[in-house]
């Protein structure tokens, strides 16, 4: 199996070591940890297809043989055989490919809550996790990852009402799905449009962060064209995932009392 470079394998040993607790290592505490993107969307993943499908990759990484080893308890001492390091073995951006066919949605029914468990585990050992659920109206909605988020982001294109009315339904559903749980439910705005401030008026939702709508840089990530753009997307992307992380520390640090610490699930 291969082997994590030395940097994410210290937080591997932080999650074995202490799977029930909101405890880091303080070197690791020191430094932001390996940020993990899961694609958890029953209808299937894209990356496969799409951004990494120049490269020729190994066919059994991914989500669903994740789901198995969680299921069977042992996902951490197989974690490292099934990611993809984004790169090139620095260890600090790695991605869980999702589904290539939607008729294994059902399959993952089962294993999501162990799923949901395994990346809060990771969270609490100072990996970041994000996790993309698609989209609620799919078949087989990962509620039991989503319960166990720590914050959980409605994506948004504040362009005007017609954009924004989606939102409506799948903030209700989701508030009636995740009653009982501690994550903090937000808003992720695309785009221009409506002020942030008017859109979490009218939502009832904070905005967490905002991206720009940046179809040239979409493109390329989407596996169309050749090389890796850092336009406007990639730029509020990486500040979105901060102000992500900052939020969840906050609410964390205030619901529990606990030092702030790195990490967090987003979904």
């Amino acid at each position: 199996m291969r082997q994590f470079p030395d940097n994410a394998r210290q937080y591997l040993d932080s999650a074995r070591q202490f799977p029930d607790n909101a405890r880091v290592s303080p070197d690791n505490a020191r430094r932001p940890g390996p940020i993990l993107l899961a694609e958890c969307d029953p209808a299937g993943g894209s990356l496969l297809a799409g951004y990494l499908s120049r490269y020729d990759l190994p066919t059994d990484r991914g989500i669903l043989p994740l789901a198995g080893a969680a299921l069977r308890g042992s996902a951490l001492q197989e974690l490292s055989g099934l990611l993809i390091d984004l790169d090139n073995h620095r260890a600090e951006r790695f991605a869980l490919p999702g589904l290539t066919d939607p008729a294994q949605g059902a399959s993952l029914a089962p294993a999501w809550s162990a799923v949901g468990e395994f990346f809060a585990g990771l969270s609490r050992a100072g990996w970041t996790v994000i996790a993309d659920c698609g989209r609620l109206a799919s078949g087989f909605p990962p509620w039991p990852l989503l319960r166990q988020a720590d914050a959980v982001l409605v994506g948004v294109r504040p362009a005007s009402l017609a954009t924004i009315s989606p939102a409506v339904p799948a903030l209700a559903q989701l508030r009636r799905e995740l009653p009982a749980t501690d994550g903090t439910l937000a808003l992720l705005a695309i785009g221009g449009g409506t002020s942030p401030r008017e859109l979490s008026r009218h939502l009832m939702a904070p905005v967490a962060a905002e991206i720009a709508w940046d179809t040239s840089t979409a493109t390329v990530l989407g596996g169309k064209g050749r090389g890796r753009r850092r336009g406007a997307l990639m730029r509020t992307a990486a500040r979105a995932v901060q102000a992500t992380q900052a939020l969840i520390l906050s609410d964390r640090a205030a619901r529990l009392q606990l030092p702030a610490l790195p990490g967090g699930v987003i979904a």
